[in-house]
């Protein structure tokens, strides 16, 4: 086979002949993922969503996107190799052809060879000793570094690797004579899952790749292999949401009613850094590996345990793992359901009755409805049901608590805001083809008419962000707390088989944005998010992309929206009321303090690789939880507003 990769052998030559056996021959891709990425691209192209002015992609190239999910760390390939590639970059810009799905094969051979040039490297280096008293640093956050200019800067970037990497584990306290093998098992055990991908494997990283680079909302859903098809139903995991940031796999979320939520042992920001197989089990060291390897290491019979090692946010990498034992089981959705709760706030000399309604995601059992159930799940009725509770208990005021809340429904989160706004008119949707429409509330008399707030985050969006502006909006309720993601699209998944004339193996699904959505008045909700009416600072945002999302929001249809209250006239009197407590709650602050610290530890480029310096750089998790003091706070404004409202 002609290789259309002219640079494919150079990943060889940094170590000389040596290696010169190792050379990989690309994997010829098979005939579904050929078919798959020809109707990927025709449907993509013909229904998604295009922004005004960007019609042709958003954002980074689908080469680009593809070496970046190959090396994410920028660790095996240079701009000398980019230089020999930039044939293969045109190529796959657009995908007309099915012989373009060999050039994604040719470039994983070229990542492959290189991968075990840098064992090879690895294993041999290990055995030299290592100075750690100069003044060398380690870029260790390489996910915006640049690419080493040739094999030689590679070459002494792999060295200062291997030394970070090396003192990481003696200062967590690792017995000296068990960091080499330590090491030469982790690198080897990555190579192997390196060499354990398959074509298919590289065609559904390419393919979500191309996807992202034209929708940032959308992806490639890969096939379900013959042994995940056989276990589904039978495996269950522990709710932890991931995502691998710098090399280490980092829990974004944690599922309501899960696991890892009944457990209260790791939360967003936790690292995992090994997972064993029950206690007393071997643990595995997870650093550098895919998400989807560590899902699959999580998941297990329901009943059997899995043991973490975890590092707290903040905490060094360097510092001794902490550990968390799970008990894997199925995640109900009545576990996942919206609950409400009484709390009796002290407020001067008097106690207020706030009813807290925690929403976790804007939920349906769209099966049993369509089985036409009448008691099918929906958070509608939850929250009406909530309500109702709180009628009954007298309730001063209710608190919507949805931080973390990534959406859902958008049918519930109309139907949602429509018991406190009935009849209103909450979002506005412009689908791929331009045509508007406007989402209406139904009719009907409001199930709570007292004062309302809604305590939204950093992670809060779509939905929840839908429902947050509507409330803003018409003066119905305060916003309280940071604010939101940013992100209001809608997506669609399409089974690619449908296309196919006489598919015989399973091409995958495709995620993609239809449409987008704006505020009842036209005020897109992407990217600025919700800002809130009162700031009451919680939970940094670990993933780094809240409200830096690349996809435009679209120009809706402005129009005047009629203010239910004279709230926003308490605002000022409420910010004036907050901004003093926040100056007096000393704990507060210096919980504010302590997570900035986090988030520039965990979001700097470099760390010394000189020891004595690197032993003054530890940091503990500190005691306070910071969602609970942003909830309390809440609690505080909302009260302030019950006291304001009550004195007019």
């Amino acid at each position: 086979m002609k290789s259309v990769f002219p640079g494919a052998v150079l990943a060889c030559t940094i170590f000389g002949n040596a290696v010169a056996a190792n050379v990989v021959a690309p994997m010829p891709p098979a005939a579904a993922q050929k078919e798959a990425s020809i109707w990927t691209a025709r449907v993509l192209d013909r229904y998604r969503y295009k922004p005004d002015g960007l019609p042709d992609g958003i954002g980074k190239r689908p080469f680009d996107r593809f070496v970046e999910s190959l090396d994410p760390q920028r660790m095996l390939f240079t701009q000398e190799d980019f230089a020999k590639m930039a044939g293969q970059r045109a190529q796959l810009d657009k995908l007309a052809d099915a012989k373009q799905m060999e050039i994604p094969n040719v470039i994983f051979a070229a990542y492959l060879s290189r991968s075990i040039a840098l064992n090879a490297y690895a294993q041999e280096a290990l055995g030299q000793p290592f100075n750690f008293n100069g003044n060398e640093r380690f870029e260790q956050v390489r996910a915006n570094a640049g690419w080493e200019l040739n094999e030689m800067a590679l070459r002494a970037l792999w060295r200062r690797k291997l030394m970070n990497d090396y003192l990481s584990l003696r200062l967590s306290g690792m017995p000296e004579a068990q960091i080499v093998p330590t090491l030469q098992r982790r690198y080897e055990r990555n190579l192997q899952r390196a060499q354990a991908m398959k074509s298919e494997d590289v065609a559904s990283i390419f393919l979500d790749a191309y996807v992202s680079s034209f929708d940032p909302h959308g992806a490639y859903l890969q096939p379900l292999k013959p042994i995940d098809r056989a276990l589904a139903g039978t495996m269950f995991g522990t709710g932890l949401v991931l995502q691998r940031k710098d090399d280490l796999i980092t829990v974004m979320e944690v599922t309501a009613g899960s696991p890892a939520d009944r457990n209260g042992e790791i939360g967003p920001g936790d690292r995992i850094m090994g997972v064993a197989q029950g206690t007393g089990q071997p643990m595995t060291e997870v650093v550098g590996w895919r998400v989807d390897d560590v899902i699959a290491l999580l998941r297990g019979p329901a009943g059997t345990k899995v043991v973490l090692d975890v590092l707290p946010p903040g905490a060094a990498r360097d510092s001794a793992p902490q550990r968390v034992v799970l008990t894997r089981a199925r995640i109900e959705l009545d576990e996942q359901r919206a609950k409400g709760r009484l709390e009796l706030v002290r407020h001067g000399a008097v106690t207020y009755r706030i009813g807290v309604i925690n929403v976790p995601t804007f939920y349906q059992d769209f099966a049993a409805r369509k089985a036409g159930a009448k008691d099918y799940a929906s958070v509608t009725r939850d929250v009406a049901a909530a309500l109702a509770q709180m009628k009954a208990q007298n309730a001063d005021g209710v608190l919507l608590d949805m931080r973390n809340n990534g959406g859902g429904s958008l049918i519930e989160a109309v139907d949602l805001t429509g018991l406190f706004l009935p009849g209103a008119e909450v979002v506005q949707q412009v689908s791929y083809d331009r045509k508007v429409t406007i989402e209406k509330a139904p009719e009907g008399i409001p199930a709570w008419d007292g004062p309302l707030a809604i305590l939204i985050g950093r992670r809060s969006a779509a939905a929840t962000e839908i429902m947050a502006a509507a409330l803003q909006d018409y003066g119905r309720g305060l916003v309280i707390g940071d604010t939101s993601y940013g992100r209001g699209s809608v997506q669609t998944i399409i089974n690619l088989n449908r296309f196919a004339v006489a598919a015989t193996e399973d091409m995958g699904e495709l995620k993609m944005t239809i449409a987008v959505l704006c505020r009842a008045g036209g005020k897109a909700i992407q990217p600025a998010g919700v800002t809130p009416d009162i700031t009451v600072p919680g939970q940094i945002d670990l993933s780094g992309n809240a409200n830096s999302d690349p996809f435009p929001g679209a120009a809706c249809k402005n129009q005047e929206i009629p203010r239910s209250t004279n709230l926003a006239a308490l605002i000022p009197k409420l910010s004036k009321l907050h901004d003093s407590r926040m100056q007096a709650n000393h704990s507060y602050q210096s919980r504010l303090a302590q997570q900035t610290r986090e988030k520039s530890l965990m979001s700097s480029d470099e760390v010394s690789l000189n020891e004595a310096e690197r032993r003054r750089a530890f940091m503990v998790k500190p005691n306070s939880d910071i969602a609970q003091m942003q909830m309390a706070e809440a609690l505080q404004v909302l009260s302030d507003a019950v006291d304001q409202m009550r004195r007019r």
